[in-house]
């Protein structure tokens, strides 16, 4: 019943390029919309969303609110998604259900979520080098 998604890569993006109260806001919408489709992986999901944001504008803050690279980035996802894995392992039951689910969708959202941070982080790289940061007033 695990849909392989895409859902983590919003919120570290978001994290990533603008921060964690962004990336906690973005993380958010995309959690309680899980939470809400219900099933044995709704609550593990939804808490790795969240964390996806919020952990993503961690390394914004702790990089000086720069943007990382886009290998750091695509690292970064990795563990991201191997995180959300392991609050699938601790959080669903029966533990062999949390296993099936696991082994099924991890690995590929662990190749469509990194990919797609990569691909993120060099627009948004080249955004910037082409029209510069934007600077509040």
């Amino acid at each position: 019943g695990a849909i392989v998604n895409i859902r983590d890569l919003a919120p570290m993006v978001a994290g990533l390029v603008a921060g964690p109260w962004v990336g906690l806001a973005v993380g958010l919408i995309g959690g309680i919309h899980r939470f809400f489709l219900g099933g044995p992986s709704c609550v593990p999901c939804s808490l790795a969303t969240v964390l996806a944001g919020v952990l993503g504008g961690m390394v914004y803050v702790l990089n000086k609110e720069k943007l990382v690279g886009v290998v750091p980035a695509m690292l970064f996802a990795v563990g991201v998604e191997l995180l959300h894995g392991g609050l699938a392992l601790l959080l669903i039951h029966p533990y062999p259900l949390a296993v099936e689910i696991v082994l099924e969708a991890i690995p590929q959202m662990v190749i469509a979520n990194s990919l797609g941070v990569g691909i993120a982080v060099i627009i948004v790289h080249d955004l910037i080098e082409h029209y510069g940061k934007a600077h509040p007033p």
